[in-house]
């Protein structure tokens, strides 16, 4: 019986706020990003990310005879951010209540913050790719990704990253280009929440998405 892998990749950056408002305190004083956020367990069957390749989100399936290996169902997206550097985490689960890890995507970036002049919470982001790592985490995972090759490698082990930085993985290229994308976040009020939609990017300043969308992470 065949199982399915659904491996997420997600890119997103953020940084630090130079504007100052008037009447309010400035943004770098109240609103950072760096620190730790988590998101929530979301559902990521198959189906839930063959979404077209104009999007970020990119994923694809890896058929694989090994038993043991269950169909990722759940999935959770962690952000640790610095001043002016990021990573962004995709850890993927077997099981719905993202307890039963599989694998790690982990995309580190270059980003840039600032808030809008109309609006103190909504802020622009612009981010541009510089490493993408996948680690398999189960035994399993890591006998399939030898099985198949997976990404041109036969030499996964368990627990230790690759960098796939250019490398094809079942029909998705994962090119560093250096260009920059251009997006937007929100923090709510007390600096705790983080929205934003990662679908909703441009290569194109004049295209930046009008607002940041309604999935949040929390700030620990």
């Amino acid at each position: 019986m065949k199982n399915i892998i659904t491996l997420s990749y997600i890119c997103l950056a953020l940084s630090a706020c130079e504007l100052k408002v008037t009447g309010r305190p400035t943004p770098q004083e109240t609103q950072t990003l760096s620190g730790t956020w988590m998101g929530s367990c979301t559902d990521a069957s198959p189906s839930r990310f063959l979404m077209n390749s104009s999007q970020v989100f990119k994923s694809f399936a890896l058929n694989q005879d090994t038993s043991d290996l269950g169909d990722t169902l759940s999935a959770r997206h962690n952000i640790s951010a610095g001043d002016t550097s990021m990573s962004y985490e995709i850890n993927s689960y077997q099981d719905r209540y993202c307890s039963e890890l599989q694998f790690t995507v982990k995309v580190q970036m270059q980003y840039d913050l600032r808030p809008t002049i109309d609006d103190y919470d909504l802020h622009n982001l612009d981010f541009r790719y510089e490493e993408i790592t996948l680690t398999p985490i189960t035994d399993a995972v890591t006998e399939a990704f030898n099985w198949t090759s997976f990404c041109g490698s036969d030499t996964w082990r368990t627990g230790i990253p690759k960098d796939i930085s250019g490398k094809s993985c079942a029909g998705t290229r994962f090119d560093l280009d250096n260009t920059w994308y251009f997006s937007r976040v929100r923090f709510s009020a007390d600096n705790k929440g983080l929205y934003f939609n990662l679908s909703n990017k441009s290569d194109s300043e004049s295209y930046r998405p009008y607002d940041a969308g309604t999935n949040m992470f929390i700030r620990y």
